[in-house]
């Protein structure tokens, strides 16, 4: 059994079998019939009665106003869109829509199934805009709202259907995929040979020249030296530490397709506090940037926020 004070209760707040036998109580310590809910049997005692009253006018005139409005706004909304959607049906280029509702008509052009310009990149619109009863039927959408008050009724005025394009108009562009893919791979084995090599001990100087790779060397280097890229630098930290006359030997793919061979030969950790202090201002540096990063993106934001942004719908 479970007790407890329910504290000042109003109408329309616990299930209809309780708030009945609640409500039938009439003077301060009177108690219930036994009363069954879907949560069990319970007895009701009456422990205090209080007066309704009433919130003056006053008080509440701005909130009564203020919802009063937002429901009538909700309603006038509502037919709107009903009589949208029922005009959009019968009306065979929304012309007669636009004059009667007061509505402008937008025209998009020569947008395909990729496009997100204006309403297309509502998932919904395009779904509508390349289907058959658009496309080829030639009927107008339903409305279709995009967000809380705002819907559009879209038609397609003319489609081209999907064509192959010519092989001359794209031999350029074809030649010009294959040289990347081909300079890629050609890269990519390259790579691998100078790997194979350094790692059975031949002398870098003479693998990068029989490879035709460019060599260059950078002692002292740290995780987050910004003259060196990013994916060299994780590379080379990701390496095992090599030992004695030996070298840890790795790949690092760049931008633009370009590869890097990468050799360790020594590994120095920081052990005193000259080391600490560089390694430290690396990473104080990398946390200044980031922390400005975030800042930008808030300014960013809170001019979003204020901004007065004007669209139009169609």
């Amino acid at each position: 059994m479970v007790g407890g004070d329910l504290g000042l209760a109003e109408r329309d707040i616990f299930v209809a079998p309780f708030e009945a036998a609640a409500f039938e109580l009439t003077s301060e310590g009177e108690v219930s019939p036994p009363i069954e809910t879907q949560f069990g049997f319970h007895l009701i005692q009456l422990s205090e009665l209080l007066p309704a009253t009433v919130t003056a006018f006053d008080a509440v005139a701005e909130a009564v106003e203020a919802a009063y409005r937002e429901d009538a706004v909700k309603e006038t909304y509502v037919a709107s869109m009903s009589e949208l959607d029922e005009m959009a049906f019968e009306d065979p280029d929304l012309e007669g829509v636009s004059d009667q509702l007061g509505l402008e008509i937008i025209q998009v052009t020569g947008q395909g199934r990729r496009s997100t310009e204006s309403v297309l990149s509502n998932a919904r619109v395009k779904d509508a805009v390349f289907s058959p009863d658009l496309m080829i039927d030639g009927n107008n959408s339903a409305v279709i709202e995009l967000n809380d008050g705002v819907a559009v009724v879209v038609r397609v005025t003319a489609y081209a259907e999907s064509v192959l394009k010519p092989f001359d108009a794209v031999t350029a562009d074809i030649e010009t995929v294959l040289k990347q893919i081909k300079a890629s791979e050609l890269a990519q084995s390259l790579a691998l040979e100078a790997v194979g090599r350094l790692e059975a001990g031949d002398i870098t100087r003479v693998v990068a020249e029989d490879v035709g790779m460019e060599w260059s060397v950078k002692t002292n280097m740290t995780r987050y030296q910004p003259d060196i890229p990013q994916a060299l630098r994780t590379q080379a930290f990701a390496l095992p530490k090599p030992s004695g006359m030996t070298k840890s030997v790795g790949i690092a793919a760049l931008d633009g397709g370009d590869v890097a061979v990468v050799s360790v030969t020594n590994v120095k950790n920081p052990g005193g506090p000259s080391g600490l202090g560089m390694e430290n201002q690396a990473i104080t540096q990398l946390l200044e940037n980031q922390l400005g990063g975030l800042e930008f993106k808030r300014f960013q934001s809170s001019l979003q926020t204020l901004g007065d942004i004007q669209g139009q719908n169609f």
